[in-house]
């Protein structure tokens, strides 16, 4: 888990962000470290106790703003835009895949020129199916196609294909 966190927080600071907006503080894994190295650090979660919790913490710090809000709910947040987004280890949260492009066209709207988006740690649906294959062997030993039917009908988590990515990056000005 460290090393996730040294690595992440380390491919946003690449970015060089000055204003940072976090979808989904959670645990505040990425915002403390980042905290250091940014003017302004806005973000939000759908938890009131985590921003009660991160707002004691952080009381005197001027240049961070909490919100309890959900993440279609950034149209509500003042202090944009920004040059980095950053939504990470929450889109597998969300109720539906119309819910994330929701969500990612209002950070796109509310992101400054040459600003960065920074979307990390998605689940892959294309090796969805592979992965419950390798479950079932441990577990099984064997499986059926109806086995792995019903795991796939029964994923709670959003999954999403890297190659929404790709095409999303061919039809904008986006890097991936």
């Amino acid at each position: 888990m460290e090393a996730w966190r040294t690595l992440t927080v380390s491919r946003i600071e690449s970015l060089q962000p000055k204003h940072i907006l976090e979808v989904g503080v959670g645990t505040g894994l990425l915002m403390y470290p980042l905290l250091k190295r940014v003017r302004t650090y806005t973000g939000f979660d759908i938890s009131s106790r985590v921003i009660e919790h991160h707002q004691e913490k952080l009381s005197t710090n001027k240049s961070v703003k909490l919100y309890h809000l959900s993440a279609a709910e950034l149209d509500k947040i003042t202090g944009g835009p920004w040059d980095c987004m950053v939504m990470n280890s929450v889109s597998q949260y969300f109720p539906s895949f119309d819910y994330f492009q929701d969500v990612l066209n209002s950070m796109l709207e509310n992101l400054a020129k040459n600003g960065h988006i920074f979307i990390g740690d998605i689940r892959n649906l294309d090796t969805h199916e592979t992965l419950i294959q390798e479950k079932l062997i441990y577990e099984k030993g064997s499986y059926s196609a109806a086995d792995i039917q019903h795991w796939v009908i029964h994923e709670p988590e959003l999954l999403i294909s890297p190659r929404y990515f790709e095409g999303l990056a061919n039809h904008t000005d986006l890097s991936v």
